[in-house]
């Protein structure tokens, strides 16, 4: 189901920012960003399957934290 959910998500993003876009999409990079999902996948897996629950959380949660006070950062300043 979160698998079903990313991808809707995805989607309504692409169709989202065509709709609303005034620049092109540069598909000679589409190739690159699809071998690198497809690569991603097995360490991915690898990772949740080693990791312990908890600490995945823990680790998801401040990476998102940080992430968001860099973009807060960079958009007010």
């Amino acid at each position: 189901i979160t698998s079903l959910a990313e991808g809707l998500t995805c989607l309504v993003g692409v169709i989202v920012y065509l709709a609303f876009s005034d620049h092109a999409i540069d598909w000679k990079l589409a190739p690159y960003l699809v071998v690198g999902a497809v690569l991603s996948v097995p360490f991915a897996t690898l990772t949740v399957k080693k990791l312990r629950t908890d600490r995945l959380k823990l680790s998801v949660g401040i990476a998102t934290i940080v992430l968001g006070i860099f973009t807060l950062a960079r958009t007010v300043l």
